[in-house]
């Protein structure tokens, strides 16, 4: 080990000025790992197992006591303090696991105006209306 920074550490130094708050937030909390706490030869996505697994089966984001209370059936799954230190926050340790569920963006559709019903639409809705609810 040496004594001085090595040539990566000051690439990142220079790079530090030009990169947004939130990468250098997750920057930090990427360094600020405690790597002593994770198994060496798991993979750093193994963590979010769990909370990849709430998203698939609830479709959403779980709470941390929603996390809390499902982990403890799986004790191999880390504290959502852990989880809050190694992604920043809860909730970009959430948005990690569900781009593990779908790795591939969904593509942004354009925004649109929206556009009024025609009366024709109206009538429509007005009969669907009438016969899922009956006379």
């Amino acid at each position: 080990m040496s004594d001085g920074p090595s040539p990566g550490a000051h690439v990142i130094a220079r790079l530090l000025p030009v990169l947004s708050d939130q990468t250098r937030h997750q920057l930090r909390a990427m360094l600020a790992d405690d790597i002593a706490t994770r198994d060496a030869l798991a993979p750093a996505n193994h963590s979010l197992v769990g909370i990849a697994a709430l998203i698939s089966a609830h479709g959403r984001v779980p709470s941390i006591a929603e996390y809390d209370e499902a982990r403890r059936g799986h004790p191999d799954w880390p504290h959502h303090n852990t989880l809050g230190r190694r992604y920043g926050t809860w909730l970009h340790a959430a948005s990690a696991a569900a781009k593990l569920i779908s790795p591939t963006p969904a593509r942004a559709r354009p925004r649109t105006a929206p556009t009024r019903p025609t009366r024709h639409d109206m009538i429509q809705a007005i009969v669907r209306c009438r016969l899922a609810v009956g006379d």
